[in-house]
């Protein structure tokens, strides 16, 4: 069964965070070209898509790119971190 997820996600670059809304099956990595790119958007430059940004929990642990949200063990209101 598919089920959304909130995310609260802070984004240090930008001074900014975010609330969204995930499939527990997504896979990290497209949360992070997402959420990447619309920042980027968003931003007014302060803040550059990069092939090497990350998604960290609020410990600042580096959630693994290849695996889903619900395999990381992320649940509602989870608080991450994009650098």
């Amino acid at each position: 069964m598919m089920s959304k997820i909130l995310l609260e996600i802070s984004v240090p670059a930008s001074g900014k965070k975010y609330e969204i809304l995930v499939y527990d099956y997504m896979k990290i990595h497209r949360i992070i070209e997402l959420l990447s790119q619309y920042v980027s958007e968003t931003s007014h430059g302060l803040y550059n898509v990069d092939k090497e940004t990350i998604l960290c929990d609020s410990e600042g642990g580096v959630l693994n790119p290849n695996i889903s949200v619900s395999e990381a063990g992320i649940i509602n209101s989870t608080q991450l971190i994009l650098i």
